[in-house]
């Protein structure tokens, strides 16, 4: 359940990283800096989520297949 939440958490924050970096690069402006730094900050946040869940999913295929070598 937690995965699930991860997941859609990490793309939410893909998206707009994406999408504040994209509009910063492409229109100069005064807040092009913020705009940047927040950009960067949801995209950096993006991918740490999605890292915490694949290691989580690892570590849980891993005691699964101890598991399963054990029972057989």
């Amino acid at each position: 359940m937690l995965d699930d939440l991860g997941i859609g958490f990490a793309s939410i924050c893909f998206l707009f990283g994406t999408v504040l970096l994209f509009v910063a690069v492409s229109q100069p402006s005064r807040d092009q800096t913020l705009t940047v730094v927040g950009g960067a900050f949801l995209l950096s946040l993006g991918v740490v989520a999605v890292w915490r869940v694949l290691a989580n999913k690892l570590k849980w295929w891993r005691d699964y297949k101890k598991y399963r070598e054990r029972i057989d």
